[in-house]
């Protein structure tokens, strides 16, 4: 079954974001909430961060890029959307993107993807960089309270959606670790091809076809 998009839209939350998909380009959206800033979220409603850890005093390493900042209690990190606070670091902008747009996959730091395919992309406030030369710099370069966000189920919704709608192939990008990174077989569900960040893990594919069940899934597999 192949999943529209107006379809996906609305079963993701995203429909008050369609303008940004219909060839206008990437564009800042308008906040759902009229008022509210990222920053200004309490704490029962942030999202505990990925890849840190606890060091005295209640402070933490953030590794998850080669900044390796050392934050300490109510800072942030570099990128300005992390923050600590007693000891525990804190996403600032989990759910919350401030862009959305349908991009060709050759955009993407995407492997064993089809030439051709398209990317439902998302992004947030910040970056661990200040490139001078940056086409994003509105975004990259401002803290999660300065930009307008939308509420948006985490991307394992989205691709959970989309698999319960037929698509038998979703992925979700830049999470390591993430299921979504693997290709499964969609007759006996097993991980034909294991993926971590950029690395492939394993490979259970004989001649195009899952190795377990011999279910043939599709792709130029060389």
């Amino acid at each position: 079954m192949r999943l529209s998009r107006r379809r996906f839209l609305a079963k993701t939350g995203l429909t008050a974001a369609c303008y940004a998909l219909n060839g206008c380009g990437r564009r800042h959206l308008p906040p759902q909430n009229k008022g509210e800033k990222t920053g200004d979220r309490s704490q029962s409603t942030l999202h505990e961060a990925w890849f840190y850890e606890s060091l005295a005093d209640r402070k933490v390493r953030c590794r998850l890029c080669p900044r390796q900042c050392v934050v300490t209690d109510g800072n942030r990190g570099y990128c300005r959307v992390r923050e600590n606070r007693a000891g525990k670091l804190y996403s600032l902008v989990y759910g919350r993107p401030c862009t959305i747009n349908i991009d060709p996959i050759e955009k993407k730091p995407f492997f064993h993807v089809y030439p051709g395919s398209k990317a439902l992309s998302l992004a947030t406030a910040g970056c661990n960089l200040a490139c001078k030369f940056c086409q994003n710099w509105e975004i990259s370069q401002a803290s999660p309270e300065n930009v307008k966000t939308l509420d948006l189920s985490p991307l394992e919704i989205a691709r959970r959606i989309a698999m319960e709608e037929g698509c038998n192939f979703a992925y979700t990008g830049n999470m390591p670790g993430a299921e979504g990174e693997n290709t499964y077989c969609p007759k006996c569900k097993a991980v034909v091809v294991q993926r971590y960040g950029m690395k492939m893990l394993s490979n259970e594919l004989k001649n195009g076809k899952c190795r377990k069940c011999g279910t043939a899934i599709p792709g130029v597999w060389g």
